[in-house]
């Protein structure tokens, strides 16, 4: 399992939209537990 804090922008990250890979392309911290994110389907 990744840790939020690994997640960085561009990154291909399987489990956030079912089983398809989406690339990352904003991240923003909402607290010290939460993400953000902006992303689009590879």
């Amino acid at each position: 399992m990744v840790r939020l804090e690994d997640v960085t922008i561009v990154a291909s990250v399987i489990g956030i939209a079912k089983t398809v890979p989406v690339s990352v392309v904003v991240k923003k911290w909402h607290g010290t537990n939460t993400i953000r994110d902006s992303r689009h389907d590879n």
